[in-house]
């Protein structure tokens, strides 16, 4: 397959409203918070827009606190190097690194706690078409 340079965004910034442009645009609207008072932060991002997925590699070089708007899609992060702390909606905290996983859901806000180093994939997927297909899968409309 081939992408178009339209579908695929790269970007190394230090500048914190760079960074959370560009990944409010490539997932969904949010705020960053340096660690301290900061204002620069070490960030990439690479990634692709296939239509029902958006998959990419997020990093940061520096503790950053990331606070979501309700998401419209479901999110899937899986660390790759150091460790996030998140809290979606109102659940308890969890603790992802290498190795685990966690799952956002649609219609909720998420507040994570990246840690110095930290990398990771970042999967988002259609909510209509994730149901769909979850649906088509069970045999019956999903609650």
């Amino acid at each position: 397959m081939v992408l178009s340079a339209s579908r695929r965004v790269v970007v190394r910034t230090d500048d914190i409203d760079d960074a959370e442009q560009t990944l409010g645009k490539c997932y969904l609207p949010l705020r960053l918070r340096a660690a301290g008072h900061a204002r620069r932060i070490d960030t990439g991002l690479d990634t692709v827009d296939l239509g029902c997925v958006t998959l990419g590699g997020v990093w940061f070089g520096s503790e950053v606190r990331m606070l979501t708007d309700p998401a419209s899609n479901f999110h899937v992060n899986f660390p790759i190097a150091g460790s996030v702390v998140s809290r979606p909606g109102t659940a308890t905290e969890l603790v992802t690194r290498r190795g685990t996983a966690e799952v956002f859901r649609p219609e909720f806000v998420a507040d994570l706690r990246w840690g110095e180093n930290t990398r990771q994939v970042c999967l988002m997927l259609d909510r209509l078409a994730t149901e769909r297909h979850l649906a088509a899968m069970v045999g019956h409309e999903l609650n």
